[in-house]
């Protein structure tokens, strides 16, 4: 088992065990939607939450977000796509039994997001160090998709306090987001980032 491996054994099990789950997710989701960014963003990019992972399903009905375009991911072998989905009945259990846009909506040409087009991308992991290196599940999806977002484009990580760790081990193809949002804070990675260099 590797170093990692042994990591997101840890950390699973740390997630599994926060307190008050839907509560803090409720919490981290409107911290982040009072961001001055993601209040002007057009396009946002959401992951729609599995298991222990911060649930992000309640977007959809927040007025704030029906005013904009949100793309969900889905995956075509191994690439991952985007496409809009206006309500949460346009969702279906899709790979590794989460949640992604309908046949019907992926197959619409007019529902496509070229990722070019986000201006905001909420980030899933296991876990966040103070920079804003992600722990993922290990199968790269978003790391190999973040890169090819436009460099305006904000990554907002959304874990749990308990997720934040001071230090994560970092490969040369790991990405690092923007800033974290806890129930309990903003952490701006870049800023910790800078500070480090």
């Amino acid at each position: 088992m590797t170093e990692k491996d042994e990591l997101r054994r840890i950390a699973k099990e740390i997630r599994k065990k926060v307190p008050d789950r839907a509560q803090k997710s409720a919490e981290i989701l409107a911290r982040a939607l009072r961001m001055e960014q993601v209040q002007s963003a057009n396009v946002i990019f959401t992951y729609m939450g599995k298991g222990s992972e911060v649930a992000t399903h309640t977007l959809f009905g927040h007025p704030l977000v029906r005013a904009k375009r949100l793309g969900v991911p889905y995956m075509i072998g191994d690439t991952m796509r985007i496409a809009e989905v206006k309500a949460e009945a346009e969702l279906e259990s899709g790979s590794f039994g989460i949640l992604e846009p309908t046949r019907a909506v992926r197959s619409d040409p007019t529902r496509q997001l070229f990722d070019e087009l986000v201006d905001v991308a909420f980030i899933p992991a296991l876990a966040f160090d103070l920079n804003g290196h992600r722990l993922g599940h290990g199968k790269g999806h978003f790391d190999r998709i973040l890169p090819s977002l436009s460099r305006r484009a904000l990554c907002v990580g959304l874990a749990f306090e308990d997720q934040i760790v001071a230090r994560l081990p970092v490969e040369a193809h790991d990405f690092a987001v923007d800033m974290v949002v806890t129930e309990n804070r903003i952490i701006r990675c870049r800023d910790e980032r800078t500070s480090h260099t």
